[in-house]
């Protein structure tokens, strides 16, 4: 994140946490890097690549933490969305659909 901002990469405004899933993190740990994310001016998008939407949805909608930190950092001008990594339609169940 420093590595953005140092480089002046302007041209980098959207950026994808992955590499594994994004959402095993604790709240505490997501909210220190989106943090320092929305601290860099050019970044609008944040994206949370997981497979928690349809292996633990829980963990979306039972965290107050978490909807509090999505609801704080994702405004009209900046965004946060979650991608669901889902592989097969039988992984959708009941529990995922509500997320």
């Amino acid at each position: 994140m420093t590595l953005i901002k140092k480089l002046g990469y302007t041209e980098i405004n959207n950026v994808l946490l992955t590499g594994g899933d994004s959402l095993i993190l604790s709240t505490t740990k997501l909210t220190a890097i989106i943090e320092r994310l929305r601290s860099i001016e050019h970044v609008k998008v944040i994206g949370l690549g997981s497979k928690m939407p349809v292996f633990n949805p829980m963990r979306i909608y039972e965290d107050e933490e978490l909807l509090k930190l999505i609801r704080l950092y994702s405004t009209e001008e900046k965004r946060i969305y979650i991608m669901a990594h889902i592989n097969h339609p039988k992984e959708n169940c009941r529990s995922s659909k509500r997320v």
